[in-house]
């Protein structure tokens, strides 16, 4: 060291610092904000009070020996600004001394937006405040509402119990099930039809898989339900059999993954409100037909109007016979349709132009002449 920097160290006019992280030395805590990029006046802090910046870093200065000249603040775990503060976290009641201390915890880049109330909930579950200095937490209008959020997150609002009991008995055996959202409902009982829950709760159906379903209020701690609630639940016949190939299925779905359609279509089917379904035929490739309905508890059939409705020829339908048909058509079986829509699948006819026909016989039918007979 020449004589004119031993001189000014002594004088004080010179007071080089030491980065305590990285143990380099700086001839002043100028040259050490050039090279750490740290503002001048957190190194002075840092000097003086022995506290932390944000990324743990402390800064001493050094006497004549280039030894760090340490304060009782050097050995304390204290930090310079906003992470000076302690923060808590409001959910479980849990205090760390810095916000740097919080972060890490809970994996976070940054605690200051939660902690100032700029964000309201970290990872849907987490609200953070800063503590005053005497470890009063420090709340503002959107910590508030954050707790409010949470608050009613996790109440219950789904009460569940088997459609074979009624609410009042399934209470009294202990036999209720309380779930705080949907999801939690769903994945705990493994229901397939969620779009189902809510008809159940609003009292338009009268279960879903077994279960019976309806709101919860949690702050009069009751369920809130329906007529529907109240009275016997329905028995819904799940077994299936396909009339065409005489196979038996568990359910609507088990038959719609083996025949490849929709299981609301075989249901409906099944019902007696559709006449069939349109299925691909494995074997020969064709578009067939198929009929569909459920099995009693002696695996019988129940049939209804509409199974034993023709499939080719609709209730109310004229029949439709051709005029002076050629002897090829009548060999094939073409003089005479069940439908006017299967007359006009078979000739090619549009159908729009065989309904004018009906009002106008000098509508040109491709060549084709037919009457109708009532059924």
């Amino acid at each position: 060291m020449n004589i004119g920097k031993k001189f000014a160290r002594l004088s004080g006019r010179l007071k080089p610092v030491i980065n305590l992280k990285t143990k380099k030395i700086y001839e002043s805590t100028l040259a050490a904000e050039k090279n750490d990029h740290v503002p001048i006046s957190a190194i002075k802090i840092s000097c003086s009070t022995g506290k932390k910046l944000d990324d743990n870093t402390r800064y001493a200065y050094v006497d004549l020996d280039d030894n760090p000249i340490l304060t009782e603040g050097h050995m304390q775990d204290h930090y310079i600004g906003k992470n000076a503060k302690k923060v808590k976290e409001l959910v479980s009641g849990t205090i760390y001394k810095n916000a740097n201390e919080a972060a890490k915890k809970y994996n976070l880049s940054s605690i200051a937006p939660y902690a100032e109330g700029r964000l309201l909930i970290a990872k849907n579950q987490f609200i953070f405040c800063y503590l005053d200095e005497s470890n009063n937490e420090i709340i503002t209008e959107q910590h508030k509402i954050a707790l409010e959020k949470i608050k009613d997150k996790n109440k219950n609002k789904y009460v569940v119990w088997q459609d074979h009991l009624f609410y009042e008995t399934a209470k009294e055996n202990n036999k209720l099930f309380l779930f705080k959202n949907l999801k939690e409902l769903k994945d705990n009982l493994s229901i397939k039809n969620a779009s189902h829950i809510k008809s159940v709760c609003d009292g338009k159906r009268s279960n879903v898989e077994g279960y019976r379903i309806a709101y919860f209020d949690c702050e009069t701690d009751k369920p809130i339900l329906t007529k529907t609630h109240m009275i016997t639940a329905k028995k819904v016949v799940r077994k299936i059999v396909c009339l065409n190939d005489q196979k038996t299925y568990n359910n609507c779905s088990e038959a719609a993954y083996e025949y490849f359609v929709n299981a609301h279509q075989i249901g409906q089917c099944a019902k007696g409100i559709l006449k069939s379904v349109r299925i691909k035929n494995k074997t020969t490739g064709k578009v067939e037909r198929y009929r569909f309905a459920y099995l009693d508890k002696s695996n019988n059939p129940i049939l209804t109007t509409k199974h034993n409705e023709p499939l080719t020829q609709k209730k109310g339908v004229s029949t439709i016979i051709l005029i002076n048909p050629t002897p090829e058509l009548i060999k094939e079986g073409k003089d005479r349709f069940s439908s006017l829509a299967e007359f006009c699948r078979l000739t090619g006819v549009p159908l729009k132009r065989a309904i004018q026909y009906r009002k106008d016989k000098n509508v040109n039918l491709l060549g084709y002449e037919f009457i109708e007979l009532e059924n």
